[in-house]
């Protein structure tokens, strides 16, 4: 897995793909087991935006207003960042 360096913290990090195609930011430096509902065991990292003290410069803000550019608009944004 090519690692990179966080742009706001500088940790390491590598770029993982989700199951719906979008690429996401993951810490390196430990990899976790995890169980499933099904009872499968499988490995997983912590998404680095969880860890990062720096996130919120990199977060997409949702649109608080019907005011604000595309209010309501949901299908091409990730998750809403907490305010």
């Amino acid at each position: 897995m090519p690692v990179a360096k966080c742009k706001g913290c500088g940790r390491p990090i590598a770029w993982v793909k989700t199951p719906k195609d979008k690429w996401i930011p993951v810490d390196v430096d430990q990899e976790y087991l995890i169980v499933t509902k099904q009872g499968q065991v499988v490995s997983g990292r912590i998404a680095h935006w969880a860890t990062c003290p720096k996130s919120d410069q990199f977060r997409n803000k949702w649109p608080k207003s019907k005011g604000d550019q595309n209010y309501g608009r949901v299908e091409d944004r990730g998750s809403p960042s907490k305010t």
